[in-house]
């Protein structure tokens, strides 16, 4: 039988993967701040926000709602990052 211990240590694999990924996107959001600076661009595109949760909610077996709150807090991140 497999011990709570063992899921455990497999969640904090996974949580220590998330965080990771997380970091990488945001040096990308950090090459992208520099170059809508340099090309004088907004910080905030909506149309691009909803076309990434729209396509996410399609190809994700996570809740749309869920969805949509994960990927809004990143864009709040990604706009913060870009200030």
């Amino acid at each position: 039988m497999v011990s709570l211990l063992k899921f455990r240590r497999k969640l904090n694999k996974t949580d220590n993967k998330i965080c990771s990924l997380l970091e990488k996107r945001f040096k990308i959001v950090e090459k992208i701040r520099q170059y809508k600076k340099e090309n004088n661009l907004p910080i905030e595109d909506k149309k691009r926000e909803k076309e990434i949760i729209d396509n996410k909610c399609k190809k994700t077996r996570l809740s749309k709602d869920f969805t949509k709150k994960l990927f809004k807090l990143i864009f709040k991140e990604s706009k913060k990052i870009q200030k």
